[in-house]
């Protein structure tokens, strides 16, 4: 028996065991089934992060269900390389099936994406729910392809991108997700978050988000879809959800609407959202924190009005401290999103962008490094937008990664201390007094705090780092390597113990014995420094000790 279409949902990165940390559920892909089986036809979707496979397994899979299709989610510019690795794995051995991606990155840079992989056939650009039912139906009936909108192709060896399709004005269009064709089980199991969304776009144009180069003008659901699509989730025993919109409220009225019907519906679940400022009020906080909102991440970015200015973004940063204020008074914990490393900003104003988070006190700070991704003009032409790319290895273009650029203000030693400090500083609850003259430190760790003693990993490592930095540095095995990634933060020593024991299936004895080695190791090695006196009124007293990474490759 075959099937007509097989949808991968590959892992996010390459290092393992890594990749399998966070589990959502495609919802992507069992939006696109929901099309194709709408369309009549045979539809599988294989999510290999929450069933546990590594690449060797996906062979066996294929040969099970035969597939004359297989389509493969790439949702982010830093997970291409994984994309281009399940390509080629495929390919060798089934040289025959047509494989087509679609996604973030390969829809900013179609063709850059054809050149870098020659085992992808074709990539569906933008929204893909028709684009690809079309792209289907026309490769089993064996018709010419060249004409339909929304793909980039090989011809003859000659790679050829055709016209952007329309975007889908008329959201109602697309069905429900065909939930039923995942392992629903696993996801509950794991207490796992359903993304879910009730837009599709953004009415603003910040130059450096993506949406702005993909998704075009905003766009709403219904109240109906979103509440029947909340229902079938939590009948099938979600509890976490997250409404990944760009602009959670740029449409108020919709959001009352939603927020009422799930508190009539007596939907108990938990959820965060994005949105801005000036797009809050109290009567929708109300109704927010009622329906479960727990958690809104507005996005501060930075406080240089003149990058704010140049990104399209005119924060009023008046109101910041105001709304973060109403935000708490109704029960919901508000996050502030800034981005280290921006085009046109001095070190200066990182130093006044976390001086300000300090004044208005988030909750959360989520602190990112700005990537120029493809498809935005920092991407196309970096020089006339004061950057320089240092590293097109896109396994490392994660927000959450080392810089991959330096600015013509800011190294990019200068942009990983702002992260650094901001990192430590609202993960320990310290504070930026002002006047005080950050005494930089290259390639600083926070390792011993209160408590007895803290480990802080400030960035999610490449394989390349993990030698240049862990085990080199600290003589760190892979074990203890896993265990600095699983500790990402600031957690006490009871905290990390807890943590080996489940990992490693240790004693608790064991698992304090194995930290405590990390902290002598570093000790032996003459790593660790005691704070200077300058540094002293700036990070808490209870901090003990700096030790320092050898470089952050």
């Amino acid at each position: 028996m075959s099937i007509d279409v097989l949808l991968i949902n590959p892992p996010f990165r390459l290092v393992p065991p890594f990749q399998y940390k966070l589990i959502d559920p495609p919802r992507n892909l069992a939006l696109l089934a929901a099309v194709l089986l709408q369309k009549g036809y045979s539809v599988e979707i294989l999510d290999m992060p929450i069933s546990g496979l590594d690449f060797d397994s996906i062979v066996m899979h294929i040969e099970s269900c035969k597939p004359k299709i297989i389509g493969i989610s790439n949702r982010s510019t830093y997970s291409f390389p994984i994309v281009q690795k399940v390509a080629t794995l495929i390919k060798a051995r089934f040289p025959e099936i047509k494989i087509i991606v679609g996604g973030t990155f390969v829809s900013f840079a179609p063709v850059e994406a054809l050149e870098k992989e020659p085992n992808i056939d074709i990539i569906v650009i933008g929204e893909g729910e028709i684009t690809l039912s079309n792209l289907v139906e026309k490769i089993l009936n064996k018709e010419d392809i060249s004409s339909l909108k929304g793909i980039a192709f090989r011809n003859l060896g000659e790679i050829i991108r055709n016209e952007d399709s329309l975007i889908i004005s008329d959201l109602s269009i697309i069905p429900l997700p065909a939930l039923y064709l995942l392992p629903i089980s696993k996801y509950v199991e794991r207490n796992e978050r359903y993304i879910i969304d009730i837009s599709r776009g953004c009415m603003f144009g910040c130059s450096y988000c993506t949406s702005s180069y993909i998704k075009n003008r905003i766009r709403f659901r219904t109240k109906e879809s979103v509440v029947s699509e909340l229902m079938t989730a939590y009948n099938l025993g979600f509890r976490n959800f997250y409404f990944f919109d760009d602009m959670f409220t740029a449409n108020k009225t919709l959001v009352l609407e939603i927020c009422k019907e799930i508190v009539k519906e007596n939907i108990k679940i938990k959820w965060p959202c994005m949105t801005r400022i000036d797009f809050i009020n109290s009567e929708i906080l109300y109704w927010m924190k009622e329906a479960g909102c727990d958690l809104i991440a507005y996005g501060i970015e930075s406080t240089s009005q003149e990058y704010l200015k140049e990104i399209g973004k005119l924060n009023q940063l008046n109101k910041v401290e105001k709304v973060f204020n109403m935000t708490r008074e109704y029960g919901i914990r508000p996050l502030a999103f800034v981005i280290s490393g921006l085009p046109k900003t001095k070190f200066h104003e990182e130093l006044e962008t976390i001086k300000f988070l300090n004044q208005i006190r988030p909750d959360a700070v989520g602190v990112f490094s700005f990537k120029p991704y493809p498809g935005t003009k920092y991407y196309l032409n970096p020089d006339q937008n004061g950057i320089r790319i240092l590293d097109y290895n896109f396994s490392r273009w994660s927000q959450l990664d080392e810089p991959t650029h330096e600015t013509e203000f800011l190294t990019k030693d200068e942009i990983i201390e702002s992260m650094i400090l901001c990192n430590y500083l609202f993960r320990s609850g310290g504070t930026v007094s002002p006047g005080i003259k950050y005494r930089r430190r290259k390639n600083a760790i926070i390792i011993k705090t209160r408590e007895g003693g803290l480990i802080y990993n400030p960035y999610v490592p490449t394989e390349k780092r993990k030698t240049d930095m862990y085990l080199n540095c600290i003589k760190l095995d892979n074990e203890h390597f896993e265990i600095l990634y699983r500790c990402d933060g600031y957690h006490n020593l009871n905290d990390i113990s807890s943590i080996l024991e489940k990992l490693f299936d240790y004693s608790h004895e064991k698992a304090t014995e194995r930290v405590n080695e990390i902290i002598k190791k570093a000790e032996d090695m003459n790593l660790i420094e005691e704070i200077p006196d300058v540094m002293n009124n700036m990070i808490p007293v209870e901090t003990k000790a700096v030790i320092y990474g050898g470089g952050l490759v």
